[in-house]
């Protein structure tokens, strides 16, 4: 069997602090210059976009983007959403946890499929609806409308519209970005 990587042999801190953040820069680096240069005039925009927010940590950068990333993290683990929500659902972060701490060193999260994500299920990561959401940390949401919304059974068209993110108190917040297919 295959020994873990290092950082986890010997840290005996945070292990999933060392887990989100044990990678190869220099090869992050040299990816992220390649990539750069093959981007367009709206994707140069986005991304300069994001980067002003997380440099100056404002809440800003939600849109609508196309983010493919290695070891991501679904945000129903991440975040311990409950699997049934309603406007009182809480996520399931407990303090003095790691992935609460891992949440304090965070400066961008990226959502990926917003656009199926039930509304509550968003606000419930962020149950306190401060002029600051998610605590200040600049969250991308992602998605197309234009495909598949989320799925309710046995819902009407308007309830599902009314649960999308668009319909969100968080929505004031986003600045939305569109990003044409090529």
């Amino acid at each position: 069997m295959p020994y873990p990587p290092e950082v986890f042999l010997y840290n005996s801190g945070n292990g999933l602090i060392a887990e989100e953040t044990g990678y190869d820069t220099e090869q992050m680096k040299r990816e992220h210059d390649e990539n750069y240069i093959k981007l367009n005039r709206e994707e140069k925009e986005v991304y300069e976009a994001v980067v002003e927010s997380v440099n100056s940590n404002k809440v800003a950068s939600s849109g609508i983007v196309a983010i493919l990333l290695d070891d991501g993290r679904t945000t129903h683990s991440r975040f311990h959403i409950p699997i049934i929500v309603d406007q009182c659902s809480v996520a399931g972060i407990k303090h003095d946890t790691d992935v609460a701490e891992l949440l304090q060193n965070t400066s961008l999260i990226i959502w990926d499929e917003a656009s199926m994500q039930h509304r509550h299920g968003i606000e419930s990561v962020d149950p306190s609806r401060s002029s600051r959401p998610f605590g200040g940390i600049t969250v991308i949401f992602d998605g197309d409308y234009r495909q598949t919304l989320l799925v309710i059974p046995k819902a009407s068209g308007g309830e599902t519209v009314g649960s999308t993110l668009n319909r969100s108190k968080l929505w004031e917040f986003c600045k939305v970005f569109t990003l044409l297919r090529t």
